[in-house]
């Protein structure tokens, strides 16, 4: 687990997470939607030895492989400069405005077994939220 992103969510680095790395990309389009990142905890990594990037989510193969429950994901979006290599890989300039998502997953036991990051191109990304409002 990079020590940047470690720190932001307040958990040691020093375990070996399992990490994978893609790109999304939306058919018929030419420049990418987003690159995600996700780290799974050491003590899960077995449960992705036939993971299928085609499939599910990591979370969701994960809760069926290895039988734990998702109880909470919490979601934090931060603005920053993309890096050569993001703006590279996005299709845009380096130091162009990017949105970071960084979501961590909680089993049953609040214990943090998945962490994703997504970098999305500024420009190329809205976000929206419904409120209920109780009367």
């Amino acid at each position: 687990l990079p020590d940047d992103v470690a720190e932001q969510i307040g958990i040691s680095s020093t375990d070996k997470w399992q990490s994978f790395r893609g790109v999304r990309r939306k058919d018929g389009r030419n420049r990418p939607i987003a690159i995600t990142k996700a780290w799974v905890h050491p003590d899960l990594g077995g449960a992705l030895t036939d993971f299928d990037p085609q499939a599910a989510t990591i979370f969701t193969q994960l809760q069926d492989k290895s039988g734990i429950v998702i109880s909470q994901i919490t979601q934090s979006i931060q603005a920053l400069a993309a890096s050569a290599k993001t703006a590279e890989t996005l299709a845009m300039e380096e130091g162009e405005p990017v949105l970071r998502i960084l979501r961590c997953y909680y089993d049953q036991n609040s214990r943090i077994f998945e962490v994703s990051a997504s970098i999305h191109p500024g420009a190329r990304f809205a976000y929206s939220m419904h409120i209920d409002m109780d009367r």
